[in-house]
């Protein structure tokens, strides 16, 4: 997504990059400790490439000298731009830069301490949708570049706990976010993540400049405490991004030592103040878009209050109606969503629906939900709105409260009859919704991916969503994830139905 505005792009980038000094240059790379190091893992190995130097460029305009930052990237570049200005030089492969007012300045692991390659003498072609570059990007910048508080912004294509590839009749999906073209388009996906990193790679702050990462099981993944990789802060879209990704211009100049110190600010600031330049950003271009920041360690009374309902819904013949009539279909929504409703595809992957707004229909007094559904509803209306830190969306987002909106999850019309094209043998068939959502899980899963990927890899499912609040007797219902699967999984029994995961 990041719907792309190519050639205004490139000017921004040619303008920004015009007054660059030498970004070969690494001379200067004196590692201080300070008050943030923030690092920029940017994917660019696709077609948003032009986007992502434009970023860099507006970093290299906004960043002042030092005020507190250090700032490393490490970006993957493809074959989509041909700019030399912004990095110094026109290249496909890997690397590694620190930022400065202006300039970009190269960094080499020459001893290969973290990166095997990333020197002189190589071209090093990294993975980026392998959660090992990520971890060993991460481990470089705490050890060379030591700070009070780490920041890790994650830039590039995003859909959610996950997405579909760009082949989607060939129903071989991709695991999220971070999509390498040159490494056969492996991604990241979001349980992939906490499976490999661990509690050393931490952080105080977690952006993704990317699109639909705002919703609970993102969040509720990456929590405080959860046993490995987590932050504190996290900043992301429930829905769709432009192009155009962050204003980090804005971002960068303000962290200027006086109004924004780099020395205090913390994760919950610096979260606040990614939501209003982003708000100030697309509101200038009279564009769309949507941008929260959540305090994670509020995540799980979310999660456990949607649960309750979930287990109390179980118990009740008449709530699954009266909810998926809240929850709508097609066009007919009468709740805020963060997808395209239009688009019969984005219905089947991609149905985020915001929490706040869901849990306030039951609330209502005039609802027909029983008392105790109610109480619950309020619950997760004062869950949601603790965690949600900041939130802002645009005028087309009718009813939008900021403070309160702005976290989705998935609920999908699980029952729904889709067709697609069978790939070997063109002919046309017909499965329910639910058999597509083999992803949204609490066990690792391959799907139906072994029909299509000869690999034969997980792709990917072990959600935290998912696994955490099952009720381990079979034919009952702990949480959201195996509410959804009572309902759907018409084929459920010892080996689990279409899923794998028997409830």
């Amino acid at each position: 997504m990041r719907i792309a505005f190519c050639f205004l792009a490139c000017l921004i980038i040619a303008a920004a990059s015009g007054c660059s000094q030498d970004s070969e240059d690494h001379s200067d790379n004196v590692p201080v400790e300070t008050g943030w190091t923030i690092m920029v893992y940017a994917d660019a190995d696709n077609n948003l490439e032009s986007s992502i130097l434009e970023d860099v460029a507006e970093m290299k305009l906004g960043f002042i000298d030092e005020a507190g930052v250090n700032l490393i990237l490490l970006i993957d570049r493809g074959a989509y731009s041909y700019d030399s200005e912004v990095l110094g030089s026109y290249f496909t492969d890997t690397r590694m830069y620190r930022i400065f007012s202006g300039k970009a300045s190269r960094i080499y692991d020459e001893e290969s301490q973290y990166f095997e390659g990333l020197n002189p003498d190589k071209r090093y072609e990294a993975n980026m949708g392998d959660p090992e570059t990520l971890k060993s990007f991460i481990g470089y910048c705490k050890t060379n570049y030591p700070a009070d508080k780490y920041g890790l912004i994650i830039s590039s294509h995003g859909s959610g706990p996950r997405k579909k590839s760009a082949a989607a009749e060939s129903l071989s999906l991709t695991r999220g976010i971070c999509q390498d073209e040159t490494s056969d388009y492996d991604s990241l996906y979001t349980a992939e993540i906490t499976d490999v990193l661990s509690e050393d790679e931490a952080v105080n702050f977690l952006g993704f400049d990317s699109c639909m990462m705002g919703n609970a099981e993102v969040a509720y993944q990456y929590r405080p405490g959860n046993g490995s990789f987590s932050a504190d802060y996290m900043a992301a879209s429930p829905a769709a991004e432009w192009s155009y990704g962050w204003d980090y211009r804005a971002i960068f100049s303000s962290l200027d030592g006086t109004i924004n110190d780099p020395h205090t600010m913390t994760g919950e600031e610096l979260g606040q103040l990614v939501v209003s330049t982003y708000a100030d950003y697309v509101e200038g271009f009279q564009s769309t878009g949507t941008m929260s920041c959540y305090d994670l360690s509020k995540i799980e009374a979310v999660k456990n209050s949607i649960d309750e309902l979930a287990v109390e819904f179980f118990s009740s013949s008449s709530s699954r109606q009266m909810a998926e009539a809240i929850r709508g279909s097609g066009t007919l929504i009468d709740m805020i969503y963060y997808f395209d409703s239009s688009s019969l595809e984005e219905w089947v992957y991609l149905p985020m629906f915001d929490i706040y707004d869901f849990a306030a229909k039951i609330n209502d007094e005039s609802s027909d939900f029983t008392a105790t559904e109610k109480q619950i509803s309020g619950e997760i209306m004062n869950a949601v709105e603790s965690c949600i830190v900041s939130s802002w969306a645009d005028s087309n987002y009718n009813s939008f409260t900021k403070g309160s909106h702005g976290i989705s999850f998935f609920f999908p019309e699980g029952d729904y009859q889709y067709s697609y094209y069978e790939p070997a043998s063109r002919d046309q068939v017909s499965f329910p919704v639910w058999v597509y959502q083999w992803w949204y899980n609490a066990v690792k899963t391959t799907g139906w991916v072994d029909e299509y990927d000869q690999t034969g890899s997980f792709l990917y499912g072990n959600l935290a969503w998912c696994k955490d609040g099952i009720d381990p007797s079979v034919g009952s219902v702990g949480n959201w994830f195996e509410l959804l699967d009572s309902w759907y999984d018409t084929e459920n029994g010892e080996d689990g139905g279409s899923n794998g995961y028997q409830w």
